[in-house]
């Protein structure tokens, strides 16, 4: 099997109408995408770790100084003490919210602990961080090897679930990976106003659909946008898988 593209056209001649077909190998292409895809993750791996080892560790010293100065301001009764208690509370909040980005960019628990864990994990900060029900539920014994698949996978789930809680409003999310015979099943739900992919309405553009679909048929497989029996927007992303 290989990717191809293909163009229709209709053809009128006197009273009959014919369809012309063009079809074309695009394999070399996807897999140049692929290698720019590959490399972009590379370089967003090489910030996060950066992120991590760099600003978050000068974060945790300034805030470990801090409080061992306010502890000396204090035991003196020195003025001074509050603001630096103040000082001290945003510093480990900047640096809580950079060691959550630094694991964002650099998928740190995916390529230590694999996709569930990395997915688990990544449904808990975005509860942590934006105060969202979000849960992740996955079937038994579920293990994706391949590190690209298990990358791209995440990255879906990362676009949809930001996507819903910013454009969608939604407060409840459900993040399921399921397998289903010799398919992978990946659906993020939730409860928010919908979010529909509409060409002609601005407002849906760069927000990272185009790029989930793409990851999606990079792994020869589906994406889709609907709604669950319930009335949830579901994001479907539907991948063969063999093992």
């Amino acid at each position: 099997t290989f990717p191809l593209e293909l163009n229709l056209n209709e053809v009128t001649l006197s009273d009959e109408s014919f369809f012309t077909g063009l079809i074309r190998d695009i394999s070399e292409s996807r897999e140049l995408e692929n290698q720019i895809l590959k490399v972009a993750e590379s370089e967003r791996f090489k910030i996060g770790q950066e992120l991590h080892d760099g600003v978050g560790q000068m974060l945790s010293a300034v805030g470990l100084m801090t409080r061992n100065l306010s502890r000396k301001l204090r035991s003196n009764s020195l003025p001074g003490v509050q603001e630096l208690d103040e000082i001290t509370e945003m510093v480990q909040e900047a640096d809580q919210e950079v060691r959550q980005l630094a694991h964002g960019l650099a998928h740190i628990e995916l390529q230590n602990e694999g996709l569930q864990v990395a997915l688990k994990r990544l449904c808990e900060r975005f509860q942590s961080l934006l105060k969202t029900n979000c849960v992740f539920i996955c079937s038994p014994g579920l293990d994706i090897e391949d590190r690209m698949t298990a990358l791209h996978l995440y990255r879906i789930v990362q676009e949809a679930v930001k996507n819903a809680i910013k454009h969608g409003n939604a407060n409840k999310i459900r993040v399921k990976l399921q397998k289903e015979s010799n398919y992978i099943l990946l659906t993020v739900e939730d409860n928010g106003i919908g979010l529909f992919e509409d060409p002609n309405e601005q407002k849906f553009k760069g927000m990272g659909l185009s790029t989930m679909r793409y990851r999606a048929e990079l792994l020869g497989g589906n994406f889709d946008i609907g709604n669950t029996s319930n009335g949830w927007t579901m994001v479907k992303c539907l991948i063969p898988h063999n093992t």
